[in-house]
């Protein structure tokens, strides 16, 4: 502030309590708001330091943001009871430090969002993955969009070119290269083996040659010479007059100029993300070597300092390098990105270490790092055309595969990005939990588990582990979801406790002003950032909308593995074969299109979630006196992200239960399986829990204007009104506005009260189900005759079911909507009951308490009310020479038949009057 200017009684107030805030949080005694004397003891600042370190700073702006979804920069805007608030948050968050203990539910049944909020640097942890995972999943989609559009140009030019036949799939001669480089990748990785082992390897040269010789052929030929002559393009400059062209003057074909642009905007983007990656890794290094994210006037006087400041020059001149390919638009990286893999392994090394590193370690460690970004800046633009026809090692760690390059290069630059956010937040993060108790080394476990399964995914667990969970959770997901038009209706309407937690009015207020054109520059603040962020759907990632069904390993990666061995020579082969390649790829596709519907209304609901958030939470952070514009960007964001992993939910494996996530420490692999489809009542679950906690604590501060302190009560207004609108037209409503946290208690309630007849939706996923059902159905096992079993196994026990029952049931196992259809859905076209469709698609079947509340509601206007009395059923009596032998019923009636299905049917025959 400038101290020319006079500040107002009211900024020396704001002024005067925020310091306050801060010697609290700092340890020291105060009087707060209410007059009353307050201290804690020293957990903040053991942990975090004090409130003017950074990332004391950052922690005490974390739990002023809890307290009441405000930066500082707003704390003009601050009544009494926000005061209240933050200095309670203050206090618990000193408790929760001191004592970090997980309860076993929290340690292996919630999801990690819930565990993650316990303190502020874990929350803030979590929060630096789902974004970093949004970045990814954005990337991730213009890269794999991008991809597609090239090999489609390409195929076409080589079909007119003669190179192949119309009806053979894809591009024949890339596949042809695949298949040798493969070939070759594992020849020799076998002379590298034969050569450690001192044998001898003649023949395996010879083989090798000969694979070259075949590459080369394939190479010549009319396809392959559209895939050359598309690496040609890709590695010369436009001339003067802005075209490249060929070395005899002439120009390419329109196609392999199409292709190519689209390349090199590929190509260009995912350079911007190796250099996102690379800058990052300054940060991961300083704290590596330093035990600060950014080099202090106190660190550049030190000798590892002044090593580390030449090492980060180095870095510079990386990035500059890439920056200047991307600017002269002639560089196409050809080489294997080994460089990443070799950093990757550095850095490990260097945070393996217990002992504090050593100016001997800096200079070992940051020399070896200096000398694979060299190789790299130096490989990077060298062009293959001068190697073609060259028979020598150098040329084998080229791709002759174009398009294996493009691929190799975007999946190698976004997970190194994404390693290097991953560990600077991790490295943070684990520096400032608590170290001593027992608790704690719990919950630094639990936080590195995290950040474990966020990185690396499954990839230490066997393949045909990851590979029997992909197919059998894709083909469950197609089973009981795909093409689910009853599910995408529910999925829709979830939405409207978004609203509730926004706000109706908020909600009502965006809609109406979007099209404003003086939001102009709001609206292109969001979509700049929907594009950075995540959150544009064009081609939204795979998980959001398959209920989290992700790749084989649960982290992207490339096609080619690369092993450097001591001597650091590098050897490159395909990770999966042929098979499993073509079936991975056939689930995906499979997967994408039976999911059709979730994709359209997630898309919906995360888009409007996202603008609707960011654009109200700006609006209001402008009128609480926040002018500065990145603040207020970088806020808005924060918060959208957050409501929209809040109320939509994150479906990456890193966020699930551990029972249900595939944590390694947990149920592993089977609860993958176990537990599919339990993230959504697991996660909402938590949400209503953490809405109720957090509207304790504002009702408490007397928060009457905080969201928090509204959001149970606009909850159970739209309960209310579900019911009352289930009452009036006599359908089920609920069915479609679920609350799955609700229902499980009520059908526990019944159970505890005695109902014998509950049959609820089940504790176990569908491929659990499945196998239940069909072990029942041919009489493999008997289920106990138990209304608690009844409860877990829901509709899956065959014994419970009528045979037509069963006979849906089996169609349900290949898809529940393909089940819905021949057994509801036509039937019902047949009878003439065309309205009846829509109530067996969403389920908004009569119920005995909407048909009491429409009685109620409509009275004497109710034809429930008019129902004729049914006529009794006359039963001609039997001949008195017809005999009726005792019944005895067989265990298989028993067991078909509960008891009180069996009082039901005597009760019916004592009622028919002969």
């Amino acid at each position: 502030m400038n101290p020319c200017i006079k500040r107002t009684s009211k900024e020396i107030d704001t002024e005067t309590k925020l310091r306050s805030m801060r010697d609290l949080f700092d340890g020291k005694s105060i009087d707060n708001i209410d007059g009353q004397r307050m201290k804690i003891d020293s957990a903040l600042v053991e942990s975090y330091g004090t409130s003017d370190t950074s990332f004391g700073d950052k922690m005490f702006k974390e739990i002023v943001w809890k307290s009441t979804y405000k930066p500082i920069e707003a704390a003009g805007s601050f009544k009494d009871a926000d005061w209240r608030r933050i200095s309670k948050e203050i206090k618990k968050e000193a408790e929760g430090l001191r004592n970090p203990s997980l309860s076993f539910l929290e340690k292996y049944g919630f999801v990690k969002r819930g565990v993650m909020r316990k303190h502020a640097v874990t929350n803030w942890f979590n929060r630096q993955i789902n974004a970093t995972s949004n970045y990814e999943r954005t990337k991730y989609s213009q890269f794999t969009h991008r991809n597609r559009n090239i090999s489609k140009i390409l195929r076409q030019e080589t079909i007119k070119r003669g190179g192949q036949n119309i009806s053979f799939l894809g591009i024949k001669a890339e596949k042809q290269l695949e298949k040798l480089e493969n070939k070759l990748f594992e020849t020799l990785h076998d002379i590298a083996n034969a050569k450690k082992n001192k044998q001898d390897t003649l023949d395996l040269d010879k083989q090798a040659n000969r694979v070259r010789d075949e590459i080369l052929d394939v190479l010549e030929s009319k396809g392959g010479e559209v895939l050359w002559d598309f690496v040609q393009y890709m590695n010369k400059s436009p001339d003067k007059t802005g075209v490249i062209r060929k070395e005899d003057g002439t120009e390419y074909s329109r196609a392999i100029v199409e292709a190519g642009t689209e390349a090199r905007n590929m190509l260009n983007d995912m350079g911007s993300v190796y250099i996102s990656g690379l800058k990052k890794h300054s940060e991961v290094v300083n704290l590596a070597f330093l035990n600060s994210p950014k080099i202090t006037s106190k660190n550049r006087t030190t000798p590892i300092g002044q090593r580390v400041l030449q090492y980060q020059k180095r870095i510079n001149e990386q990035v500059k390098s890439i920056q200047e390919g991307m600017k002269d638009g002639n560089y196409f990286p050809h080489y294997l990105m080994e460089t990443m893999v070799r950093i990757e392994k550095e850095m490990d090394s260097i945070n393996s270490k217990k002992d504090p590193l050593t100016s001997q370690d800096a200079e070992t460690h940051l020399g070896r790092l200096e000398s694979v970004l060299s190789k790299m800046r130096d490989e990077i633009h060298r062009s293959p055309v001068s190697t073609k026809h060259r028979r020598h090692l150098a040329y084998d760690n080229w791709i002759k595969n174009p398009l294996s390059v493009l691929r190799k290069y975007g999946l190698d630059a976004m997970a190194f990005n994404k390693a290097q956010y991953l560990k600077s937040a991790y490295a943070q993060t684990i520096k400032h939990m608590p170290r001593e108790s027992e608790a704690a080394h719990a919950m630094n476990k639990y936080v590195q588990d995290v950040y474990t399964l966020a990185d690396k995914g499954f990839t230490d667990r066997p393949g045909w582990v990851n590979k029997t969970v992909r197919v059998l959770t894709g083909f469950e997901f197609l089973s009981k979801i795909g093409f689910g038009v009853g599910t995408a209706a529910r999925n829709t309407m979830s939405g409207l406790y978004f609203i509730q937690g926004l706000g109706n009015r908020k909600f009502a207020q965006y809609m109406s002003e979007w099209t404003n054109p003086i939001n102009s520059k709001i609206i292109k603040e969001i979509e700049k950032v929907e594009k950075e962020s995540g959150f544009k759907f064009e081609d939204m990632a795979e998980e959001l909308y398959t209920e989290g069904l992700v790749p084989t390993k649960g982290v992207r990666g490339s096609e080619i593995d690369m092993v450097v061995d001591s001597e650091g020579k590098a050897s490159f082969r395909y990770k999966e074969g042929k098979t499993w390649k073509t079936l991975d790829a056939s689930l995906s596709y499979a997967a994408g299109k039976g999911a059709i519907f979730q994709r359209v209304t997630e898309n919906f609901l995360r888009r409007h979630m996202f603008r609707s958030s960011f654009f109200t939470k700006h609006k209001e952070l402008q009128s609480s006196g926040v002018s500065n514009e990145r603040v207020l960007s970088d806020k808005s964001k924060s918060f959208a992200l957050d409501m929209v992993n809040k109320y939509a939910f994150e479906y990456a494996a890193h966020q699930k239960a551990p029972i249900a996530g595939g944590d390694p420490g947990s149920l592993g692999a089977a609860g993958q399986v176990i537990f599919q489809f339990f993230h959504y009542p697991m996660s909402f679950a938590q949400s209503q829990s953490e809405i109720l906690r957090n509207s304790k604590d504002a009702v408490l501060a007397r928060q009457w204007d905080n969201p928090d302190a509204m959001i149970p009560v606009r909850f159970a207004g739209l309960a209310l009104m579900t019911g009352l609108m289930s009452g009036v037209f006599n359908r089920d409503l609920t069915r479609l506005l679920e609350n799955d946290t609700v229902d499980r208690i009520k059908e526990l309630v019944k159970v505890l009260n005695g109902d014998d007849e509950v049959k609820g939706r089940g504790y176990v996923g569908p491929a659990v189900g499945d196998l239940i059902f069909f072990a029942t159905l041919n009489e493999l096992i008997e289920m106990p005759d138990n209304v608690f079993v009844d409860m877990i196994a829901g509709y899956n026990n065959a014994y419970k079911l009528t045979d037509e029952q069963k006979r849906a049931r089996l169609w349900s196992t290949l898809n529940v909507e393909a089940s819905k259809i021949k057994h509801k859905h036509i039937p019902t076209l047949q009878s003439g009951g065309n309205a009846s469709i829509l109530m067996h698609e969403f389920g908004t079947y009569p119920r005995a308490w909407t048909r009491e509340l429409h009685k109620k509601i409509w009275g004497k206007q109710s034809k429930l009310n008019k129902e004729r009395k049914k006529q009794p059923v006359y039963v001609k009596p039997p001949e008195s020479s017809v005999v009726v032998p005792n019944f005895n019923p067989t265990s298989q009636f028993n067991n078909r038949y509960s008891s009180s299905q069996r009082r039901s049917m005597l009760s019916t025959l004592d009622n028919l009057q002969v």
